[in-house]
């Protein structure tokens, strides 16, 4: 019997809450083999949504905390605390659109880089490696100081 996708999705988010197999296979009916494959060949990442329900909650108290110190404004106090947020928030508006900006770059650069690459290569880490900071800084033209390497020429090196 063909497991659908709305009880793939489940085990998926199950599994990104961290959730075990055992507890997934119970919930979903799939065997906890054929989760552990799927997620591996899907790269699952474990616990990421409990991080994002984390985060999200601590940034509801927060809004609550700042709501409530809000409210102890005067309007004198809210009419300039306003024009401070729009300014901020203008002024992070216009950040984010230029890291949107750059990230689509480097998502280019990375489709091109995987389009070029065997279908050996695609596992095989290095071959797929995401562009790394020192990367991106080149690539965008920010160069940090050259520093002299003092290390040991005989220490060995492991390439993960």
């Amino acid at each position: 019997m063909a497991i659908s996708q709305d009880i793939w999705d489940k085990a998926k988010a199950l599994f990104e809450m961290g959730k075990s197999l055992s507890d997934i296979a119970k919930e979903t009916g799939i065997s906890k083999g054929q989760i552990s494959k799927k997620s591996k060949v899907e790269v699952w990442k474990k616990e990421t949504m409990k991080q994002l329900v984390s985060l999200d909650v601590h940034n509801t108290i927060n809004a609550n905390e700042i709501r409530k110190q809000k409210e102890t404004l005067n309007a004198t106090q809210q009419e300039v605390y306003n024009q401070e947020f729009i300014s901020l928030s203008h002024s992070l508006g216009l950040f984010q659109n230029s890291t949107q900006k750059n990230q689509q770059a480097i998502n280019k650069i990375q489709d091109e880089i995987l389009e070029d690459a065997s279908r050996e290569d695609l596992f095989d880490l290095a071959a797929i490696s995401k562009i790394t900071e020192t990367n991106r800084k080149q690539l965008f033209g920010i160069t940090e100081a050259f520093k002299d390497d003092t290390s040991d020429e005989d220490e060995e090196f492991v390439l993960l």
